[in-house]
This record gives C-alpha cells, sequence and structure tokens, in this order.
C-alpha cells in the first residue's frame, strides 16, 4: 500500500515536470516567432526604403523553425546586402545586423574603423597600423587603422570624420573596407523601429562614403 502511494507520487512529481516543461518550450517557442516576425516587418520596411529585395527562407519543422529575412539589391548604382550576421555552427547563431556595400576603392586597400572600447573584440586589427588623423578629439574616441594609413587618413577628412561622430550608432559597431567592399557591422537585430533608424543611417552613411572613391 505505502509502495503505491510512492509511485503515484513519482508519476504524479513527472507529469507536473513534464507540463512545466511543456509550457516553457510554447513560450519559447511563441516568444521567437513574435521575434521574427518583428524582424521580417523591420526588414520589410528597410526593402521599402531602399528599393532592395527582400529574401525571407521558406519555414521549416511545420513553421517552427523560421531563418532570418536578408535584403539585396543595388542603392546608388552599388550593390548592396544588408543580413544578420551569423557566427558559431552553420552560422545559425546571428546577433549582429550587417549593411555590404560595393565601392570603387581600390581593391588593396584595408582599413577598420570602431570606437576604442571595442577595438580589444576584433580579431583581424592588430595586422593592421594605428592612423592618427590629428583630430585629437576623434582620434580619442575612435581607433583608424589601415595597411596604408596615409590613404585612409586622406579618406576620413575633416568633413568624414564629423560626419562618423554625429552618425556614428550608439551601440557597439565597427566598419571595415576590404577588397573594395564597405562592410558595417552593428550589435543586435533591428527588432524595434529604432533599431531600424539607426540601421538606415548607416546605410546612408555607407552609401555616401562609397560615393567618395
Amino acid at each position: 500500500m505505502e509502495t503505491d502511494q510512492v509511485s503515484a507520487g513519482v508519476w504524479m512529481m513527472l507529469v507536473v515536470m513534464v507540463l512545466l516543461l511543456l509550457g516553457v518550450a510554447i513560450v519559447a517557442i511563441s516568444f521567437n516567432l513574435r521575434q521574427h516576425s518583428k524582424l521580417v516587418e523591420q526588414f520589410r520596411r528597410l526593402g521599402e526604403k531602399f528599393d532592395l529585395e527582400l529574401t525571407i527562407p521558406k519555414a521549416t519543422l511545420g513553421g517552427l523553425y523560421r531563418r532570418n529575412p536578408t535584403l539585396y539589391g543595388r542603392y546608388l548604382g552599388h550593390e548592396m546586402s544588408i543580413y544578420p550576421k551569423g557566427y558559431g555552427l552553420d552560422n545559425t547563431r546571428q546577433t549582429d545586423t550587417a549593411v555590404r556595400i560595393t565601392t570603387m576603392a581600390d581593391s588593396k586597400l584595408h582599413l577598420t574603423i570602431a570606437r576604442r572600447n571595442l577595438t580589444g573584440k576584433m580579431g583581424q586589427i592588430g595586422r593592421l597600423k594605428e592612423c592618427k588623423t590629428g583630430d585629437t578629439s576623434f582620434d580619442e574616441v575612435f581607433s583608424l587603422r589601415s595597411n596604408d594609413p596615409a590613404q585612409a587618413v586622406k579618406v576620413f577628412n575633416d568633413q568624414w570624420r564629423a560626419k562618423l561622430s554625429a552618425e556614428w550608432p550608439k551601440l557597439d559597431s565597427f566598419l571595415t573596407l576590404q577588397d573594395g567592399i564597405i562592410t558595417h557591422l552593428r550589435s543586435g537585430l533591428p527588432y524595434e523601429d529604432e533599431s531600424r533608424e539607426d540601421i538606415e543611417r548607416m546605410v546612408t552613411f555607407c552609401a555616401a562614403l562609397s560615393e567618395s572613391f
């Protein structure tokens, strides 16, 4: 009799645990689906603003697994793409937003710019030379590095330093020019209007910078 009561108690605990796990799974799935819908909407608005084609990969696992949207097209005559940057196995951990645009810059020129508090997180930056622009207020905040410091300083003249200082995102981000392609990587995905507007400003900035070469 006592054994039967213990067994019934164990089974009850197992049932409760299964129900709790099921509830957590349902909440997590619902949250991810809502976030995906918000991301698609923000990418749709970006696509409309810059006349880029929106691609939404087909959902799998009965609609439970949905890959993030991407944008591609031409803007001001340059190829451009906006996409969630992937990391880890099969690029499945997508935590940043990338803006990529082609330029007419010399393919040999390589430069990187970021706020100084971020430079320690960037692996390739150590291979490039620090570039001092002579603008103390700029150099104290931003780290500009290049394989051709003289050319990099020429690119980021007074006008571009002022523009960059005014329009650079508040969140962690960095910009590179390599193989004639500008890539701006911003921390976070645009689930809300404020984040999308931040990306819009950087798209405009990168597009204008691409026109300067």
